[in-house]
């Protein structure tokens, strides 16, 4: 046979130990306490909240339909300047494709630059409305489906942070553990999304488990408030549905720290 998950191009658990451990504390994890919280993201919340909240909103479709918050911020600074954007098919994940549905030689977007939002995912019907060119992103599932502007791999680029970094100084936080989907509104910005998991930070330390909270703000005010962008980056098979159509893509990322998040 072909082997296990050995073969596949993405990254595996590094320890299971740290798995098991999750597991094992769960049953006598307390309930989150609602406030505002100095947090660190782990790599799938991070990619979660980047994908599902602001991804979109960098789709042209999405910006031409005024369907996006990002429309009218090309140029603008919106972020720190340690947080820069990409989105690149040339990745080897499950969002990698040469080519996209109109024929166009898949290449990298740099969509933020050091905190200025530059680009938009373009095909070429939205590129001519725009006056600019394809990114090539424009996706279908099959033949059977109409393609749309859709990301591939879409990550916020790793910087030169440790993880310890992350959280050493933080006196009183939360770590976010993986996400669980959720909802989002595309002309404002205001999401909602739920976590599987989290712990108490005490003094740059791990301390207890909590359950049951979700994260709720609007995505420009959080992403002012990155502070470190981690050096190791995890990557893990993805999907994605846009009208009622899934592709797949790449849950590309690395952990981030955030001033403040709100927890409910």
């Amino acid at each position: 046979g072909m082997g296990g998950i050995d073969i596949l191009p993405f990254s595996k658990p590094d320890d299971t130990l740290e798995f098991i451990e999750v597991i094992n504390n769960l049953p006598n994890a307390t309930i989150a306490k609602a406030g505002l919280y100095s947090s660190v993201l782990s790599e799938d919340m991070a990619w979660t909240l980047n994908h599902e909240v602001f991804g979109h909103s960098l789709e042209a479709d999405n910006v031409l339909s005024g369907r996006s918050f990002s429309s009218g911020l090309l140029g603008m600074k919106i972020a720190p300047s340690i947080v820069s954007v990409i989105d690149d098919p040339y990745i080897e994940s499950l969002g990698y494709y040469e080519f996209d549905s109109e024929g166009v030689k898949g290449r990298g977007t740099l969509l933020v630059d050091e905190g200025i939002l530059t680009d938009f995912l373009q095909s070429r019907i939205t590129a001519a409305a725009m006056g600019t060119e394809s990114s090539s992103n424009y996706r279908a599932y099959n033949f059977e489906y109409l393609p749309q502007v859709r990301m591939s791999n879409f990550f916020f680029e790793p910087k030169d942070f440790k993880e310890e970094e992350l959280f050493e100084d933080i006196k009183e936080g939360l770590y976010i553990g993986d996400g669980l989907g959720g909802s989002s509104e595309p002309q404002t910005g205001e999401y909602n999304l739920d976590a599987q998991y989290g712990r108490k930070i005490a003094n740059g330390e791990l301390g207890e488990y909590v359950l049951q909270f979700q994260l709720s703000g609007r995505m420009l005010d959080t992403l002012s408030k990155i502070k470190h962008i981690s050096s190791k980056i995890l990557a893990q098979p993805g999907s994605c549905v846009k009208n009622n159509q899934r592709v797949f893509v790449g849950s590309i990322g690395p952990k981030i720290s955030i001033s403040e998040m709100r927890v409910s």
